[in-house]
């Protein structure tokens, strides 16, 4: 039987990362909420285990396919409380990635020096982050992405 999408296998001892846990609750109440999210317009916007863990897959898939990242660089995740920000996160621990998380309130020079000191390859932000973002990615290699784009 061969192993889901993103997964590895593993040694006896061998746990893996947080982003197992959102496979497990997949697999033992799939149908289940597993985050609901107000929207302005007065919606709600609910994702099922089964779904998150669609999701995940599929930025995982993207991160490593589209931006060529691999286990053990780093990425920046400039991304409110919002659904976005749980599966880029746990889309970037099943890649493999260390997660480099930003305060959505940092200014361009301190998201700058963050990423400088963190040696992030990519940053995953937001409309509301994207101008800051660029402003503090400007001039380097670094790759700045809507995460929206990875799983589509």
């Amino acid at each position: 039987m061969s192993e889901p999408a993103g997964t590895t296998k593993r040694a006896p001892g061998d746990h893996g990362n947080l982003a197992d846990l959102v496979r497990s609750a997949a697999e033992t109440a799939g149908d289940r909420p597993a985050l609901r999210q107000p929207t302005p317009g007065g919606t709600t916007v609910q994702l099922t285990w089964s779904e998150l863990d669609r999701d995940v897959d599929a930025t995982a898939a993207g991160l490593r396919r589209e931006l060529h990242l691999h286990p053990g660089d780093r990425v920046a995740l400039s991304l409110s409380n919002t659904v976005g920000f749980v599966t880029a996160y746990f889309g970037a621990l099943r890649a493999g990635l260390v997660v480099v998380p930003l305060n959505t309130g940092y200014t361009a020079p301190e998201v700058a020096g963050l990423l400088g000191d963190a040696g992030a390859r990519a940053v995953l932000c937001e409309d509301a982050t994207t101008p800051v973002v660029e402003e503090a990615v400007a001039g380097t290699h670094r790759v700045v992405v809507d995460p929206a784009g990875l799983d589509s």
